[in-house]
């Protein structure tokens, strides 16, 4: 992983992450660090916090799915809102993340925010949906699902491929 400093206008690399990270969101905490949330297709570590003070990166408690293409939303009290998206199970099936989590900066752990409803699409199809996500308004049209098709064929076949 890289980090930008905008001072300088330059990037330059972390320390080592434990995780491989696919369509990742990064949400930058009340503290300075930085979670990302986004794992690669049966990846186990589907979470990291990297501290710039540092330049470390820690596996925080586990969602209870991996997401890849979710939103991630800053709440005002600090705590993470990451929903929608899709996964692969451990077997290489896919799955629409039909529900959302909620991230706890202070003890570090997920719980379950309820089901979104309808399945939500995030980064990489040039919408910012957090703050529909957080309004509780669904953002679907043709252009999503066209891209969702996309990623679904692209990523089912990856995944039969690493079987």
């Amino acid at each position: 992983p890289e980090v930008f400093d905008p001072r300088t206008e330059t990037w330059s690399a972390t320390g080592p992450a434990s995780g491989n990270f696919d369509v990742a969101t990064a949400s930058v905490l009340k503290d300075g660090r930085v979670l990302v949330v986004g794992s690669a297709p049966m990846e186990p570590i589907n979470a990291e916090i990297y501290d710039p003070e540092s330049d470390s990166w820690s596996v925080p408690g586990q969602m209870t799915a991996p997401r890849m293409y979710h939103n991630a939303a800053t709440l005002a009290d600090g705590r993470v809102l990451v929903a929608g998206g899709f996964y692969f199970d451990t077997n290489g099936d896919y799955h629409d993340a039909l529900d959302a989590e909620i991230f706890d900066p202070v003890s570090e752990t997920w719980s379950p925010a309820g089901s979104i409803g309808e399945f939500m699409l995030g980064p990489g199809v040039g919408k910012n949906m957090a703050s529909l996500i957080v309004h509780g308004k669904p953002a679907i049209d043709q252009d999503v699902f066209d891209t969702l098709s996309f990623y679904r064929d692209f990523y089912t076949k990856r995944v039969e491929a690493l079987k």
